[in-house]
């Protein structure tokens, strides 16, 4: 205890120590947030006295929403800390008296000087009645409040209060529930309301008296609390009492309690929002959140056993009720009739509420026998409200009744009956409904293996790996995309590491589940792929629901266009195509994903008229790429701004917003590195390979022209030219000196190029597996891929200059990146023009220091020559400036300087056979003796490369 201070209580000759009991807030206790109850809380709160009682199912979280109903009150009242009631007679008159001597307490804390006034007035109080009436519960209420007070302060400072309270105190000879018992009557409930009533009007604060565990109350003691609602009505007194609906004694409260016209606030499960902020608030993977759902139905006593055992890294199914709640399940299961329980015993197998059309078939009941049989459950409590909104059993209930209350004879039978029926309904729908594939796996392992078929027999001889494969093809295959039914082999692979945590070895399960007809595959020299084999609807049915039960997460099937539905499309309407895929986004994937819509370069000219739009996102963690085009400018930003708030406006959603891009996207600027290669007299040039040393060496150099080359560029043009990531080769020489693969492999920058070695056969360019086998041999890490592969053969030991090697490769994804974009747009003025140069030539001076530095080129003088660029003039109705002439002067005068002129329409064009005097008669009088080389052509031919664009890139503004 703190001391407090000294308060001297008039009429006493001792001075006496008062002491404080430290608070957290003022009732004692620990704040908590309470997730979804923000309506329960607001409609207790709305009333101003008598009693309420809050009614709800056992494991609801009653206790936790009683406790954060002791904070956030208005001053003005006193809030007792919450009190639990006994089943021994008298718990509440006890329970009432100790919340009434917490607030006191409180009173006395925050007034000290008050002290004996209040309780001088409770004296009175106390002794009036007890002289009218000749009852004695007044004095045995204050006697019992004074107890909790020196309980709390110490029998020093409460020897203050004693000599207040005098007679009235009763000796401590007998507990209070025994001195109570010949008490219990309805008059006591009015000496009780009294003194509290007598209290609040003394101290000008209503006061706030909580209750758990209402159920619990003996017969008199629930009689008293019926009592109690009509003797406070109109005092300053709220007595919140929280019951257990779901026990025969707390219905029981209900009833008499309303019958008095109690106010009674049903509190049910919390609904799926409110579920994922609390679960997102305690970092508990998104991937779980359904899962926990689904297992607690909502209930915060399971949520919190939820949270413990994922965060051990145990399984959901690891969850145990509390050995009261599976008392209450046996009483309310034998309170049924035997029909009733027969028809609880036939859905019991079922995980989520089927469709009423298929019950009413399964049951064999009519609309209306249906519709009052569910009534019936619920009033029973056998069906409760869940957190999906939907009435069904609690999913604890519902394992209850499967699994311990029916012998394994009667789950045999019941899932005979309830697999025929599945069958018969999926292939007459031909639909998978949500709620199939959660029940198969329960009822089918009831089933002798025999009996189930060879749809389902391949997969429950599944291990969890084999599984992983195949749930991570239906969540990558795109269907409607450009692939259909097939996915690339290692995207599959990654997915499954990612999404099923798949550790093993991926070769291995995919080869066995192509054995097993489950999978097929296929491979080119440019891609591996592979899609799922379902025979049937029911067999995609179980295969759903084999993995939800394996790895405790529904799949969802086609998962990019499932998050696009739900979270993207909405507010991005109106648009006219979208592309959506699985995987990072890029602006390389954003432009191949336009290739697929009408507006691709052989339907219009160009693209420079579309407006589109690049989102990327994360769903439950994992990247989606979208591709959208729309009608104009304006609906486009409009739709990005309406993502933008969607998407950031709570953090329990599913989806977070990663970036947009603004489409069509530049062109990239290749043409710099044909223009290099130019420069160096490179374009057609070989290097001899007379060994597998040197071919090695030649590929490492080719990679090393790669990293190079991406110190130059920013992220648009490297995702453009495929530079994004690290490159490098992996050469495959078992068929040397006849043949050799190479395969371009992305993602890794700290590994050099090298040799595989195969054991057995050598690598083949058709082998679907062919980046698997590579990576269980350690040629391939994790992070990487293989871009591309190709095949040499021939006994011609000469190959590719490195340089040339990779300016082709650019060279090829640049123009494919380009086809259809709006051509970069250059102003014709020649200060621009001639800094633009100037600064594109020291880049190329750069770059040729860099390779020659890792000896990929011979030494090479910096090109100190000057240029003169002089550009025809045109008339305004002469069409764009790309269309006309120009011509580049290479001046050897060691100044490395930049000049442009641009001349007027109708000015004399050059003279060919006299460059010197025509370039002195523009006024280029210096060193133009000098001229060591001369272009001519078509401007855009001249400039582009000069500025680093291929000449089909560039388009002259007017002047």
């Amino acid at each position: 205890m703190d001391r407090a201070g000294i308060v001297q209580i008039p009429g006493q000759r001792d001075t006496k120590v008062a002491y404080l009991i430290a608070l957290a807030g003022h009732t004692g206790l620990v704040s908590m947030h309470l997730y979804g109850r923000e309506i329960d809380t607001a409609a207790v709160r709305s009333r101003h006295n008598g009693v309420v009682v809050v009614a709800g199912d056992s494991g609801i979280g009653k206790t936790r929403f009683l406790a954060s109903l002791a904070e956030g009150w208005n001053e003005d009242d006193l809030v007792a800390a919450p009190s639990t009631l006994r089943s021994v007679r008298g718990s509440l008159q006890g329970a009432l008296a100790e919340a009434i001597g917490d607030c006191l307490h409180q009173y006395t804390i925050l007034d000290p000087d008050a002290a004996q006034a209040i309780w001088t007035t409770i004296k009175a109080t106390a002794v009036q009645l007890a002289d009218a009436t000749g009852r004695q519960a007044g004095r045995l209420l204050v006697s019992r409040a004074f107890e909790f007070l020196e309980s709390k302060i110490g029998k020093d400072a409460a020897g203050v209060v004693k000599g207040v309270l005098g007679e009235v105190l009763r000796p401590a000879s007998a507990s209070y529930e025994e001195r109570l018992e010949a008490l219990v009557a309805p008059d006591t409930a009015a000496d009780l309301s009294h003194i509290a009533s007598e209290i609040a009007q003394h101290t000008g604060r209503r006061l706030v008296l909580l209750l758990d565990g209402g159920e619990r109350l003996a017969v008199d003691d629930r009689s008293l609390l019926a009592e109690l609602t009509t003797s406070l009505d109109g005092a300053p007194v709220l007595v919140v009492v929280c019951v257990n609906s779901s026990t025969v004694e707390g219905l029981e409260i209900v009833r008499v309690t309303e019958a008095r016209d109690a106010y009674c606030h049903q509190i049910g499960s919390l609904n799926r929002r409110s579920v994922y902020e609390w679960l997102a608030a305690e970092d508990i993977p998104q991937s779980s959140w359904d899962a926990i759902v689904h297992a607690s139905s909502g209930y915060p006593l399971f949520i919190d056993d939820a949270i413990r055992l994922v965060r051990a890294g145990v399984s959901l199914s690891e969850i145990q009720p509390p050995v009261r709640f599976e008392s209450l399940l046996r009483g309310s299961w034998q309170a049924l009739e035997p029909g009733l329980q027969l028809i609880v015993t036939k859905l019991s197998g079922f995980t989520d509420p089927p469709s009423e059309e298929f019950l009413g078939t399964y049951l064999g009941l009519e609309q209306l026998e249906m519709s009052i049989l569910r009534k019936r459950l619920v009033a029973t409590g056998v069906f409760v409200a869940r957190a999906d909104g939907d009435e069904w059993f609690h999913e604890r209930r519902r394992q209850y009744v499967w699994g311990s209350l029916l012998t394994a004879s009667d789950r045999a039978n019941v899932s005979a009956t309830m697999l025929a029926s599945l069958r018969s309904w999926i292939t007459s729908s031909n639909r998978i409904d949500g709620w199939i594939p959660r029940t198969i796996p329960s009822i089918v392992r009831q089933v002798p293996l025999a009996d189930l078929g060879e749809d389902l027999g391949s997969l429950l001889s599944l291990t969890r790996n084999e599984l992983g494969i195949l749930w991570a093809l239906l969540e990558v295959a795109e269907p409607s995309g450009k692939r259909g039914e097939f996915s690339e082999t290692s995207e599959v692979v990654r997915y499954a590491a990612v999404r099923a945590g798949f550790r093993g070895d991926p070769v291995a399960a995919i080869e066995r589940l192509v054995d097993l007809k489950l999978v097929y595959t296929a491979a080119n020299e440019h891609l591996s792929i592979m899609c799922a084999i379902i025979p049937n609807a029911f067999a995609h049915a179980a295969l759903i629901g084999e993995i939800e039960r394996t790895f405790e997460v529904r799949p969802i099937p086609r998962f990019a266009s499932s998050a696009f539905e739900a979270f993207v499309r909405p507010p991005l309407e109106p648009f006219k195509s979208a592309a959506i895929s699985l995987g990072p986004g890029s602006l390389a994937n954003h432009r191949n994903a336009m290739d697929e819509f009408d507006v691709a370069a052989e339907a219009s000219p160009s693209l420079s008229q579309v407006s589109g739009l690049g989102i990327d996102i994360a769903a439950d963690g994992h990247p989606v790429t979208i591709t959208a085009i729309f009608e104009s400018p304006e609906h486009r930003d409009a739709a990005r701004a309406r993502i933008a708030d969607r998407l950031g406006s709570t953090r329990a959603g599913h989806v977070t917003l990663r970036g947009f891009a603004e489409l069509p996207p530049n062109r990239s600027r290749y043409g710099r590195y044909r223009a290099l290669l130019g420069l160096l007299e490179l374009d057609r040039s070989f290097v001899p390979v007379p060994d597998i040393a040197a071919l090695v060496h030649m590929y490492q150099q080719t990679a090393d022209c790669f990293s190079i080359f991406r110190r130059y560029i920013d992220a648009e043009d490297a995702s453009a030219l495929g530079l994004l990531d690290p490159l490098r080769y992996i050469v495959d020489t078992s068929g040397w000196p006849e043949s050799s693969i190479e395969l371009l492999v992305s993602g890794n920058i700290s590994r050099d190029s090298e040799l595989v070695n195969w054991r057995g056969e050598s690598a083949s360019l058709f082998d679907p597996l062919l980046e698997l086998r590579l990576r269980a041999l350690g040629a391939l890490e994790p992070e990487e891929s293989i871009v591309q592969t190709t095949g040499s053969g021939g006994v011609a030991r000469k190959f590719a200059h490195p340089l040339r090697r990779a300016v082709e490769r650019i060279e090829q994804r640049g123009r494919a990146f380009n086809k259809g974009l709006p051509p970069v747009k250059v102003s014709v003025d020649e200060v621009e023009l001639q800094n633009r140069i100037t600064q594109e030539r020291g880049v190329v001076s750069s770059i040729v220091s860099e390779l020659a530095a890792a000896e990929i080129i011979a030494d090479q003088s910096d090109s100190s020559d000057s240029l003169i660029i002089v550009l025809a003039g045109a008339d305004a109705d002469a069409g764009p400036w790309s269309r006309t002439m120009a011509s580049c002067y290479a001046i050897s005068d060691g100044r490395c300087e930049v000049s442009v002129r641009v001349l007027e329409a109708g000015a004399p064009s050059p003279e060919w056979d006299d460059p010197h005097g025509y370039l002195r008669s523009l006024g280029f009088i210096r060193d133009v003796g000098l001229i060591s080389r001369v272009s001519d052509g078509v401007s855009t031919a001249i400039i582009g490369p000069l500025l680093g664009y291929a000449p089909e890139d560039l388009q002259f503004a007017r002047r």
